[in-house]
């Protein structure tokens, strides 16, 4: 069964079968849903730019953690340092 066809499902079955459903408490829940998506969409694109921005942290540290190794090689290698 299809997600929208079980809302639907579970609303009839909350619902009073005479009411009929307001327009206005429609167009909340219509408004309702759209600033829920809005601020989802808002979250997530956040998320992913920490994780963008953690991601860019790490590897910094680690060229220059590679750097400095590439670094202490050639030093001790061309015997600057060391015997």
């Amino acid at each position: 069964m299809g997600r929208l066809r079980r809302q639907r499902r579970q609303q009839e079955d909350s619902q009073v079968a005479d009411e009929p459903v307001p327009k206005e408490n429609k167009q909340e829940v219509k408004v309702e849903k759209k600033t829920s998506r809005y601020s989802f969409k808002v979250d997530h694109t956040n998320a992913k730019a920490m994780l963008q921005q953690a991601k860019a942290n790490k590897w910094k540290w680690l060229s220059i953690l590679i750097g400095a190794a590439i670094a202490a090689y050639m030093a001790f290698k061309s015997k600057i340092f060391g015997g």
